[in-house]
């Protein structure tokens, strides 16, 4: 059996949903999530503030009326990148 890491395991989980942009915060927290992402065929979005990239998340989701994910990152000690799924309605 072949070795995989949780963030590729997110990464096909959202193309398996449809997929193809994400928006997130530029950093090493997010790094690993956002690599994955782009060898499966995710566009990563690099934004500078949270809100920002929520607000962009939200807007493609409700323009194109798909899924669009956030990737956000605490830069607290022990948290680690969590992945919300922004859909619309």
């Amino acid at each position: 059996m072949a070795d995989i890491d949780g963030a590729t395991i997110i990464a096909r989980s959202l193309k398996t949903h449809g997929v193809d942009h994400c928006f997130g915060i530029v950093g090493f927290p997010v790094q690993p999530i956002a690599a994955a992402m782009q060898r499966e065929g995710i566009r990563f979005i690099g934004m500078r503030h949270e809100q920002s990239a929520a607000y962009a998340a939200g807007a493609m989701g409700y323009l194109t009326g798909r899924p669009m994910p956030l990737a956000d990152a605490l830069k607290l000690p022990g948290l680690k990148p969590k992945a919300l799924l922004r859909r619309r309605g």
